[in-house]
């Protein structure tokens, strides 16, 4: 997705924009995001696989894990820690708020 076409998530996006089991990628100070919707939480976490850097946002959604769609690497989106390989660390994880029917991130 071209960089102008991601929403910057300090900003947010409006609650309803994101289904239950749904995630996107956009931005935060320039960089990747990951945001993910499992029930009614919302998780944040950096936007590529520390692998080879592939799009998460294009992976799966297995629940609160997620996984990479080019080799399967899997992070956890709660800590945004790396539980499988070859992911070669964790991702930065961000605070997720939702107010006023907007979901926003913080800073990390």
């Amino acid at each position: 997705m071209p960089e102008s076409d991601r929403p910057d998530l300090a900003a947010g996006i409006p609650q309803e924009a994101l289904a239950p089991g749904q995630m996107i990628e956009g931005t935060y100070e320039g960089g990747r995001v990951l945001l993910a919707r499992v029930e009614d939480r919302f998780y944040a976490v950096g936007g590529v696989c520390t692998h080879y850097g592939a799009p998460l946002c294009e992976g799966l959604l297995a629940g609160k894990p997620v996984l990479c769609p080019w080799h399967h690497a899997r992070f956890d989106l709660e800590s945004g820690r790396a539980t499988a390989p070859p992911a070669l660390s964790g991702l930065q994880r961000y605070p997720v708020i939702v107010e006023s029917g907007r979901v926003r991130i913080l800073g990390p």
